[in-house]
């Protein structure tokens, strides 16, 4: 797989030849999967093995089946090319029970038909509203969200008293960027932080007051915002603040942050970055690099705020039933639901205090793109004729000229897909 330059979540778009397989399944006439016999009072549920979110969807299996010992859910951990193979059991009529689905996969099958409307299984429960809208197609809820996993920031609170600062000086857009230019310039580690594609551009767009995708399912209608956000992204790579594309894609922007190279980096909830030598919840089995030293502390805080607020991105998956769904399925369903409002709707924090005081501010403030069956396409766009171009090494970017560009290719892209 090539390295994803977002790197602390499986964030990753589906490589080429598996949209395509996914495109084809979509065209492939519909066939009713069969209901399945509930005699056996047991689901099957399919998950990506993806460290963080397959732990989290086996937690909230494990208190289940403690709290409704008549109904076992099987978690089956599918180990490679997730969405295309969920995608053509539902076209041959052999899906599971459940399914796990990122936003983008929910609304493409969604869109299709091949989701039941599953808004009953929240029935008396609070999941994080915004956890709601990746999911929410034409006005129905095809997956019942499960953790929200929030970005945050984590800062080398060494590296930043060697440049005379304190975690609290990374308050707002001025102060994180400040921050970085004067960590820079102590000449303490080798890059501040590295911009990589993560964090992500939307982010900033909505702290600038903007909107990449609209409700109605459209660019941005007003182009200042994004253009603001842009030229302050950009700033990280054009002063020298983080390494430029293509050598910041070498590998994911954790791994620098964890050998002690970089000063802050913006990553996920769920990666304890602040404890040394832990592995990544994303990348079960991977040998995380050698900690810089027994002295070194991280601090954990939410993401600096923008000019319009501090919306945060945010990772999630939701729980799907297939179409046609068992009302063993939908009871499943309600159960996982009911387990995840017990675990609070987000990745596990034991034993991390920091993450679990920085976790109120920044789950209070979580944004999510809306739901768009082309948004594959749309965010391959997005990248190509915009992020990547910000990424790159060289004279500064016409940020204005290339988001007019960007525009039209990104309406094409959206209207991808029928």
């Amino acid at each position: 797989m090539v390295v994803c330059p977002r790197p602390t979540a499986c964030r990753c778009r589906a490589s080429a030849w598996v949209a395509l397989l996914a495109a084809w399944a979509m065209a492939a006439p519909a066939v009713a999967a069969p209901a399945r016999d509930s005699a056996g009072r047991s689901v099957t549920f399919w998950v990506p093995a993806r460290g963080g979110y397959l732990a989290a969807w086996r937690e909230a299996a494990r208190r289940a089946a403690a709290a409704h010992p008549d109904l076992f859910i099987a978690v089956e951990p599918i180990w490679a090319d997730y969405g295309a193979r969920l995608t053509l059991a539902l076209a041959e009529g052999h899906g599971p029970d459940l399914a796990a689905v990122d936003p983008p996969l929910a609304a493409r099958l969604a869109a299709r038909g091949w989701l039941a409307e599953v808004s009953g299984a929240l029935q008396g429960l609070r999941p994080p509203a915004a956890a709601l809208v990746p999911f929410t197609w034409e006005g129905g809820l095809y997956a019942v969200p499960g953790v929200a996993d929030p970005a945050v920031l984590y800062a080398d609170a060494g590296a930043l008293a060697a440049a005379g600062l304190s975690a609290d000086a990374l308050d707002g857009w001025e102060g994180f960027l400040d921050a970085a230019r004067r960590v820079a310039s102590a000449g303490v580690v080798r890059w501040a932080t590295v911009f990589n594609g993560w964090p992500p551009l939307v982010m900033f767009v909505w702290q600038a007051g903007g909107a990449l995708l609209e409700p109605a399912g459209h660019p941005w209608s007003d182009p200042a915002p994004v253009a603001r956000a842009a030229r302050y992204y950009r700033r990280f790579v054009a002063e020298g603040l983080s390494p430029p594309a293509p050598a910041s894609w070498s590998e994911p922007a954790d791994l620098p942050f964890r050998r002690g190279e970089t000063a802050l980096a913006v990553g996920l909830l769920s990666d304890p970055l602040e404890l040394p030598g832990s592995p990544s919840p994303f990348r079960p089995g991977e040998a995380m690099p050698a900690p810089p030293g027994p002295s070194r502390r991280v601090t954990v805080r939410p993401v600096p705020a923008g000019p319009a607020g501090a919306s945060t991105y945010f990772s999630v998956e939701g729980a799907a039933a297939p179409r046609p769904a068992s009302p063993l399925a939908l009871q499943a369903l309600a159960y996982l639901a009911q387990a995840l409002e017990a675990m609070g709707w987000q990745p596990s924090l034991a034993g991390r205090p920091e993450a679990l005081a920085a976790a109120p501010a920044a789950t209070a403030s979580l944004r999510a793109l809306p739901s768009h069956p082309a948004f594959l396409e749309f965010d391959a766009a997005w990248w190509q004729y915009v992020v990547a171009p910000l990424l790159q090494p060289g004279d500064d970017v016409d940020v204005d000229a290339l988001l007019a560009r960007a525009r039209p290719r990104l309406v094409q892209a959206l209207a991808s897909l029928p």
